[in-house]
This record gives C-alpha cells, structure tokens and sequence, in this order.
C-alpha cells in the first residue's frame, strides 16, 4: 500500500505543510516510537489504530484494543475510508483527501489548533508528475539531452580546440572544457605544467591517462613484469589504482579490492605455479612467510671449521617445523632478560629489549646489532690481568694475535726484558747504541709465547668461546690455530611486508616476541598470524584494528616481480 499523509501545522500566522510518502503493508497509528505515524497528545494509546487495504483494493481503519475512534463525528471500532471521511485520535485529526496518481491513499494530519485556523482539509493536493500537469515527458526528456550536450560537450570542445595558445582562448567563454573534470587535481599534482595544461596527462582525447604520460615525472616500478605470461596483466594502468579528480582527494587507493580482484583468485591471472596462496583479507591471510638467511650449499662447511661461508635467503613459513636462524652465534635471550638480573661489571643488571634493539629512525626496522655499542660494556675482551683497561679488537684471529704480539713486545722493549706485570714497568738507563741482534730474537719470543697464551685463554676459554662457534686446530702454533665462524644475523624478515614499531610503542615487546623463554639462538622470536589478528582485522571486522592489505604491503616492489630473492 502506498500512502501520503500531509501534516498541517501552525506556525504564527501561517500554516506549515509537510508531506511524507509510505510505501507499507499497513500504517500503525498511535503513541509507540514504532509506530509507522507517531501521534501525541492526550487520549492516544501507544497503538491505537491500524490502516490496512482489503482485498477489493479500499482501504480501512480499525481500532486497536480497546481504544477508541470518532468516524466522521461517531464512535466507531472500524470503517472503510472514503474521500471526505473524518477520524479524530485524540487532539489529532486524520482528513482523507483525493489520492495522487500512483497513491492508495492520501490523508491530511492536524491538530486540533491547526485544524480549526485552516481554511479547508478538503483541498486537492497539486499535480505530482509530468503527466498530471499535461508535459510531455518525451519533449522534455530530448529538451534536457539537448542542452546538457551543447553545455557538457559542444561548447567545452569548441574552447578547447580554439586556435592558437591556450592563452589566446576567450578569457570569458560560458563554459570551457573545465566542465569536463569531475574534481579539481590533487595537491601533488597541482604545479606548473599540469595546473593549466590538461594535455600534459591527456595527451589524446577522451582517452584515460596512459603510463607512459605518468613516467614523464614520475620512474615507476612495475608491479608484475611478465604481462605476456599473463595476459590478465596487460590491463593494468597507473589510473586503474590512482583516481585523480576525485574527492575527497586521495591518489592511492586504501581498499581491499585493489588487491583481492587479483590475489582473490590467482590461478586465474597467473597461470604459472605460484607459491602464493588466494587470500581475501587479513582474516583470511596464510601464515607469515619469512625470509631468512641460511648458509649456501657447497660452500665452506660450517662443521668442518671453515669459516669461508657464503649466505643466501630463502623463504621459509612462520610455521615450518624445522623454521631456525643458523647466524653461528651462541646466545641465550632467557639469561639476558633474567628477572632477577645478571652478573655485570658494575653488579647485578636487570636487562630489558631496549637495552639493545633499537628501532631505526623510521621506525620500521631495528638498528643492527654491534659488538662494540651493545656487548662491550659486559663482555670484556682484555687479556692482561694486570691491564684490565687494555683490551684486543673484535676481528679475525689473525687481528687479535697480531694485537696481543705487538702488545707485549713493546712492553719487553720498555722493560727491557721479560716482564710479569705492567706494574713492575721501569724506565732502567739504557746503553747508548743499537740493541744486539739477540734482543729482538728474545723479545720477539717472548712476545710470540706471552701472545699465544692469551690468545689462547680467550679463543677457548673466556670471550670468544663465550658468543662464537670456535674451532681449534691443536697442532698449529699460530693464528690458524683457530677458526672463528662468521656470524650473520637476519636483520630484514619480512621485505615484503611493511611494519611500524612507532605505532605499537604501547605494546610491551614480551607480547609478540617471546625472547625472555628463549634459550637457544636459533629460535626465531617474530610473531605468527595468530598474534597479530588479537587486534587486527580485515575491512569488516568489529572491535579490532581494520588493516586493508595496503597497510602492510607496498605494491610497487622493484625486482620481486622479477624473482629477485629478497
């Protein structure tokens, strides 16, 4: 049933109007907010009466419980509406008036105030389409197609194609080829060359913006580098995902559609094997793939002492069963991160992660890790019991016991001779002239015996064995008597992927990374899927962060369409 109410109220002097349109199965009248017409005033139930249309097409009014209704002037339960007809709710007064055309129904709705200073509530509403006024809506129809061709096309092309410079256009032409653009240009774009000269980006007409106009200015990174493979990608344009006069104003689109028209459904667009799964958005999302670095087949052989090693990445699953970092340093996060704290220089020291991991200054990756800056300060590298200030260079064996010979050769030279502690050190008178060949022979000697054995204490003992898989070739007297594995950390695991620390700075670094239960360094310490989708989820999630896939993933990635491992 479709049905007009007109409201009459009375405002001052005048009468106010107000039409409202019901498209229902039945009109609810009465006090109740859910009522389909809200009445007030005294005498009125919260659901007094109910207008519904019988089979025969007419309408009728019925009285709901026990309430009750005047029909034009006469208690009545129900009755079938006629033109004229009168029925009082209360202080409200329902007049039915002649229904326009399309209409089932049509009512005019006073107040007893209004009602008695309104001239008449038998009054004809006014016509309502074309047809009732008597317009064709035909002529009117090609009228409008008429003009919104001469303003929206003939006038704009005769502008713009005027001969000569744009400068020389008609300063003060009705309409100019503006008319065309839907928004005005974004802030990026709005410079000198690209503000006043839309043929710098629409070099054809009524054409879309082709890539090669967009790498006039800007060096683009193509997403998929194969489109012959897969023809589905030949489509793809700058200005299927950079929508530029459009508001509100945004040049890269945030949407899940940008990626899931494609990733959806790969096998559709790329017919390659793919290690790619379909995903539809974060809360569909496979497990996190890492890229992680891994000693190289048929290189240096790690077990064996050879510290020639080459690295590659590889990318593995979060969740793969034999996921490890093979980096060759000895660690233990659990001992570091100890609640009750550790042994330090300066007593017990209560470590936390900041101690050491430090986010860059965009906050996206963490600072590599330095001997030098994070581990000195506990992990000592002197050598001499009676010169705890002097301490050997983090390198090479061979850097370390070039250091340690030189040291004590120049504490014989100063000496004189052998000496036991730095502070038994004198300055004796020496003998004018050149030492004998026999001095140099001795001190180097010495220095040579004195180096080994610290070298020694630290390569097998103390702070080298400490941190590095050291191994030790017993028969060798010299600085290849020790192989010192190199140690590689993975400082980047997710390239493709983008991540702020800034942005979780109220997250306590325990509840993604479980370090202070990690006691082997080969565990990888990264969330998984699962603790992130605590707080994220895809566009339509409620109670969680949405993270669209833009969020985390870039789309102009050089080299990765290309197979390039990263």
């Amino acid at each position: 049933m479709r049905c007009l109410i007109r409201t009459i109220a009375a405002q001052k002097e005048t009468l106010e109007y107000r039409d409202a349109e019901y498209v229902v199965s039945e009109i609810s009248l009465g006090a109740a907010g859910d009522c389909t017409v809200h009445l007030e005033g005294r005498g009125v139930l919260p659901r007094h009466a109910l207008i519904t249309q019988r089979r025969d097409g007419r309408v009728q009014i019925k009285a709901d419980g026990g309430a009750a209704l005047l029909i034009n002037d006469k208690p009545q339960r129900s009755a079938v509406l006629a033109k004229g007809d009168t029925v009082r709710i209360g202080q409200n007064l329902f007049t039915v008036i002649g229904a326009p055309f399309g209409f089932d129904l049509a009512l005019s709705l006073a107040i007893e105030g209004a009602a008695q200073e309104a001239d008449t509530l038998e009054f004809e509403l006014g016509p309502m389409s074309l047809a009732e006024a008597g317009w064709s809506r035909r002529r009117w129809a090609w009228l409008c197609v008429l003009m919104v061709f001469s303003v929206g096309l003939i006038l704009p092309l005769i502008w713009s194609l005027w001969p000569g410079e744009p400068e020389a256009r008609p300063a003060h032409w009705p309409v100019t080829d503006n008319a065309w653009s839907s928004g005005p240009l974004h802030t990026a774009h709005r410079i000198p060359g690209l503000i006043d000269d839309c043929g710098a980006c629409h070099e054809a007409p009524f054409v879309q913006v082709q890539d090669k106009a967009c790498k006039n200015c800007h060096e683009i990174a193509d997403h998929v580098a194969r489109p012959e493979k897969a023809p589905a990608f030949a489509n793809l344009d700058c200005a299927g995902c950079h929508r530029e006069h459009n508001e509100p104003q945004t040049l890269v689109r945030m949407d899940e559609a940008l990626c899931v028209d494609c990733h959806g459904d790969i096998a559709q667009h790329w017919p390659e094997k793919s290690a790619l799964q379909n995903v539809a958005d974060f809360d569909s999302h496979p497990e996190f793939t890492l890229s992680l670095l891994q000693q190289q087949v048929g290189t240096g052989d790690a077990a064996k002492g050879d510290a020639n090693i080459e690295w590659k990445t590889e990318r593995i699953p979060l969740n793969h069963p034999d996921l490890a970092e093979h980096s060759n340093l000895k660690f233990s996060h659990a001992q570091h991160l100890n609640a009750d704290g550790i042994d330090g220089p300066d007593g017990t020291q209560v470590m936390q992660c900041a101690d050491c991991h430090q986010p860059q200054q965009n906050g996206m990756l963490m600072q590599p890790i330095q001997m030098e800056q994070h581990c000195a300060g506990c992990h000592s590298l002197a050598f001499e019991a009676t010169d705890p200030e002097r301490q050997v260079p983090h390198g090479s064996p061979q850097d370390v016991l070039r250091s340690l010979e030189e040291y004590y050769a120049r504490l014989y030279a100063i000496q004189g001779g052998p000496v036991e502690s730095v502070h038994e050190l004198s300055r004796p008178a020496q003998r004018p002239g050149k030492p004998p060949k026999s001095f140099y022979a001795a001190m180097k000697a010495w220095a040579d015996e004195r180096a080994l054995e610290a070298a020694t204490t630290l390569m097998e003992e103390s702070a080298c064995h400490s941190c590095h898989e050291v191994t030790v070739h017993a028969d060798k007297k010299d600085a290849s008597r020790w192989t010192v594995l190199p140690v590689k950390l993975t400082e980047v695991w997710m390239p493709k992927s983008r991540f702020d620390h800034g942005a979780h700075l109220q997250i306590e670094c325990g509840e993604c990374h479980q370090a202070a239960k990690s006691e082997k360094p080969t565990d990888v310490l990264l969330p998984d899927l699962k603790n992130c989708k605590q707080c994220h989820g895809g566009e339509g999630s409620n109670m969680k962060v949405s993270t669209g896939c833009v969020g985390c993933h870039g789309y102009h990635q050089t080299g990765i369409a290309k197979g390039q491992s990263q």
